[in-house]
């Protein structure tokens, strides 16, 4: 549940191929989010860029960004899952078209 993200002030940090669908889906949750870096995909944020990080806000990381995440520096992780109900074949061709662009 995402619950606890409703109003509350997150900095996003993602290294993802698409930092706005993150930054999206927490703000669809109802975060405020302050500030947002992406450092591209599969790269590790920096020890400057780290030690800059204000501790007064919440810093929300992608599950696949925790894997490099050094824990010394507190982070949620949102970890999100989809359950698939109808639509298999729409999807699948949606994504295929997805991949190959």
């Amino acid at each position: 549940e995402a619950d606890w993200l409703s109003g509350r002030r997150i900095r996003a940090v993602c290294g993802i191929a698409r930092p706005e669908r993150f930054i999206g889906l927490l703000e669809d949750a109802g975060a405020h989010v302050l500030a947002a870096f992406a450092s591209g995909d599969h790269r590790n944020p920096s020890r400057q860029f780290l030690s800059g990080l204000d501790p007064s806000i919440t810093t929300v990381i992608t599950a696949k960004d925790a894997v490099r995440w050094p824990k010394e520096y507190q982070a949620v992780v949102v970890d999100v899952d989809i359950e698939l109900v109808a639509g298999r074949k729409h999807l699948l061709a949606g994504l295929d078209r997805w991949i190959k662009s």
